[in-house]
């Protein structure tokens, strides 16, 4: 099964932010890591035209960053911007999503936690970017090429991995954030459809002694405050191509994500009050204030004088794996299996009290 996964193939859209830079392509020696010489590096500007290379490991490199693939590297140039795609191998590509997702000394069976993840969205996933399955942002999930030192870590042994992720297809895909706060939702969370009489509330992400697995994520505090006409004017911008074009927002309702479980902020217009999913507004908010604006979908939102205060926990959409309760789980002994159990089989009860 190893001998599979080293060679079987995937397509990956990389280096998604950086189409318009000058960058320079870096064969290196399989074994020492240096430099085969000057003769090997390709510097790349605005012509027209594509550049195909392949090798066990290169580097490569433009003004902002360098990152080490492996694999075949081809960027076509388009109206002056490149278009990267990479094709590795399946070890290589999740051991670099391991190595992008994940520190040095994390528990190995939260790795391998997350490798199982990976192995059933790329194997029931369709192509999400032209040829390409994923790309390397968190659109997809972020792969910022393989570790520089080869570290064995971050290489678990992908044939042991198998796991049954009941409910789950290439519709309904198994997903993962960094930091749930304390709250898992449902993925009914971008399954509403206009319905909003359903708790999006899946469990509390804790043990039996009351500890939120994720408290030591440096995400698991964040608040905001910003001007009510700064985002009163977000929100108008947003849906000027909706029904409501012709009028805009003029308020708020307090919410608060635990209290109203179904996840539904309650925005004042001129002429009535609609209601939006809280996934949606965050995503909104961020697309203009900065994608960690709004960090989770696990907040509060109070209103004071001229201002929203707004106060929450966590980082990313809260469903599906949190990757610091994964870590919380495997130092308390539970192994990778009862780590997915835990974030995502339906006949287990939660581990928790309320």
């Amino acid at each position: 099964m190893e001998y599979y996964y080293s060679h079987k193939k995937i397509q990956i859209a990389v280096l998604e932010k950086y189409k318009k830079l000058p960058f320079a392509i870096i064969a290196m020696e399989n074994n020492t890591g240096r430099p085969v010489n000057s003769n090997a590096v390709f510097r790349l500007t605005g012509k027209k035209r594509i550049l195909s290379f392949s090798r066990n490991k290169f580097i490569y490199s433009n003004e902002l960053l360098t990152r080490f693939y492996s694999g075949k590297l081809v960027a076509e140039e388009n109206n002056g911007e490149w278009i990267f795609t990479l094709t590795l191998s399946l070890q290589d590509y999740i051991t670099g999503v391991l190595y992008s997702e994940y520190s040095a000394d994390t528990p190995p069976e939260a790795l391998k936690a997350l490798a199982a993840v990976m192995l059933f969205r790329t194997a029931h996933s369709d192509n999400r970017h032209g040829r390409a399955k994923f790309c390397d942002l968190t659109h997809c999930q972020v792969f910022q090429g393989i570790p520089a030192d080869n570290s064995i870590i971050y290489r678990p042994a992908l044939g042991e991995l198998s796991y049954r992720f009941i409910g789950y297809s290439k519709s309904n895909l198994p997903v993962f954030h960094s930091t749930c706060g304390g709250v898992l939702f449902s993925e009914q969370l971008w399954n509403q459809n206009g319905s909003y009489s359903h708790s999006l509330i899946k469990k509390k992400d804790c043990l039996a002694d009351g500890k939120i697995l994720c408290s030591a994520s440096p995400h698991f505090f964040w608040n905001r405050t910003v001007n009510k006409s700064v985002l009163h004017g977000i929100l108008s911008e947003a849906l000027a191509n909706s029904d409501f074009q012709n009028s805009g927002v003029i308020g708020i309702t307090d919410f608060d994500s635990l209290e109203n479980e179904s996840g539904v902020i309650e925005i004042e217009l001129t002429i009535k009050k609609i209601r939006m999913n809280i996934d949606r507004f965050r995503l909104i908010v961020n697309r203009k204030m900065g994608w960690h604006y709004l960090k989770s979908n696990l907040f509060t939102i109070k209103q004071s004088g001229a201002n929203y205060h707004i106060y929450g926990n966590g980082l990313g959409h809260n469903v599906g794996l949190c990757q610091y309760g994964a870590v919380e789980l495997a130092r308390r002994g539970r192994n990778w299996r009862q780590i997915l159990d835990f974030y995502y089989s339906p006949k287990l009860p939660p581990i928790h009290n309320n």
